[in-house]
């Protein structure tokens, strides 16, 4: 049987702590889509807004004490960049930054709608989230059997501590789901350096049968640049610790 070969590896949420562990398994090969980054505060919500991307961000808009905007109808919180202090007001730069997730959002949807119609095999990471319900997740399972065009893709779905008997009977023979659990899940205010890291690492390397990704320096740099900016580039090349 030919061994499958990942070129993705891109997380489902529910926070940022899965972009985290798979930005650094991937050593540069990490591309950015519209839920990397983003907080799911509901897996229902988050079904119905895999059905329209398109609206996502497009209705009333909230300001988190922690600086996140939230979309109120999906539930979905997304950070907002540092603009260069360029504003008169705090109203103008904050209507600013929200303009700005707006455009970046638009850009990281039409990639995930290209995505879903590659012909290359895309490993999906989904964190277990105990508020959502079996039948929520075997939406999200779904949405992907059923749009994914080419079939060439897996879910990696991951559990703290245990898988419920319930999850493991519903998708022990999927053959698009791979089931894994870690010791532990970073607290959502410590997704760089909490939790189980180790884990996820080995998570990743059992969904894609140890595949090796080498060191990519060049892709990492452009990434970096795409996404936080000259200003950011540079002082990372300078003011490494």
């Amino acid at each position: 049987m030919k061994k499958i070969k990942f070129k993705k590896i891109v997380s489902l949420g529910y926070n940022c702590e899965v972009s985290t562990r798979i930005k650094e398994y991937m050593k540069g090969h990490f591309d950015s889509y519209p839920f990397s980054w983003a907080y799911i505060g509901s897996i229902p919500k988050f079904v119905n807004a895999l059905n329209n991307l398109d609206d996502i961000l497009s209705n009333e808009i909230v300001l988190l004490p922690s600086g996140m905007v939230k979309d109120t109808t999906y539930e979905i919180s997304f950070h907002l960049k540092k603009p260069a202090n360029l504003y008169d007001s705090e109203e103008e730069k904050y209507k600013m930054q929200v303009d700005e997730l707006k455009s970046r959002f638009k850009h990281l949807v039409d990639k995930f709608k290209k995505l879903l119609n590659a012909k290359f095999y895309t490993l999906f990471v989904l964190k277990h989230n105990k508020n959502g319900k079996l039948e929520d997740y075997k939406k999200v399972i779904n949405f992907f059997e059923n749009n994914y065009k080419s079939k060439k893709f897996k879910i990696l779905f991951v559990f703290q501590k245990e898988i419920q008997q319930d999850y493991y009977d519903a998708f022990k023979d999927n053959k698009f789901v791979v089931l894994y659990t870690i010791k532990e899940f970073a607290k959502d205010t410590d997704t760089e350096k909490g939790g189980d890291i180790q884990g996820w690492y080995s998570s990743f390397a059992y969904a894609t049968n140890n595949q090796k990704f080498k060191k990519n320096k060049l892709k990492a740099g452009y990434t970096y640049l795409k996404e936080n900016g000259f200003r950011e580039f540079i002082k990372r090349i300078f003011h490494k610790n």
